[in-house]
């Protein structure tokens, strides 16, 4: 009795040690996981800041050239107007 009692402790605990091993393998597969994620929406976000960076400069470019135009009609108006003016 006494050989069986210490053959199920023996049993027991090398079954507890890798019950204990795999549930830490399981968090650091888990730990790995959760990285791997973390690693990957980082670069999705960045990705995306990028891309919005672009969009947002082009549009600004856009807004700088069409003000631009803008304005430099508004002086080729006022500048055919003055000399209309200046004829007469």
């Amino acid at each position: 009795m006494r050989s069986e009692a210490n053959n199920w402790l023996e049993y027991y605990s090398v079954t507890m040690l890798s019950h204990k091993q795999i549930f830490k393998l399981i968090l650091k597969t888990l730990a790995d996981i959760i990285r791997l994620i973390l690693k990957t929406s980082a670069d999705i976000i960045r990705l995306i800041l990028k891309i919005l960076a672009s969009i947002i400069e082009l549009v600004l470019r856009t807004l700088a050239d069409i003000i631009r135009l803008v304005l430099k009609t508004l002086a080729d108006i006022i500048r055919l107007i003055l000399k209309s003016l200046a004829v007469k």
